[in-house]
């Protein structure tokens, strides 16, 4: 019959499920700050008001987005992460600049300018 008992069963799975939470964790925070490309997927799994997408080495990234965005390559800023999910925000682009969704939206929130923001944009990467 069974020679482990359930509990003991439990908690072997629990403190494996916290491991293996932490590995991914760790090294899913590596990517927090770096600009990726993402094959935008379609809606959000867990919220359809989001979109989804992955990257080139297969990472679930969750971004502010719309159906239209769906099938396209887009490049997202990694803003945080989750133990298996990225978090990200769109970038805008155009052939000088380069800059997140989340910034243009503090500048002009700011009563920043359309021209005053374009002129604080960093150059693309």
């Amino acid at each position: 019959d069974d020679q482990i008992p359930q509990e003991v069963k439990e908690e072997r799975h629990r403190h494996l499920l916290d491991v293996i939470n932490e590995v991914g964790r760790e090294r899913y925070d590596t990517y927090v700050g770096r600009s990726m490309q993402i094959l935008v997927q379609g809606p959000s799994r867990k919220n359809p008001l989001r979109m989804e997408g992955r990257t080139r080495c297969n990472k679930i990234v969750i971004f502010e987005g719309a159906g239209r965005h769906r099938g396209q390559l887009l490049d997202v800023d990694i803003e945080r992460s989750g133990s298996f999910t990225l978090y990200g925000d769109p970038v805008i682009l155009n052939p000088d600049n380069v800059m997140s969704l989340s910034t243009l939206a503090i500048l002009l929130g700011a009563g920043f300018a359309v021209p005053q923001v374009f002129g604080l944009m960093r150059p693309a990467r």
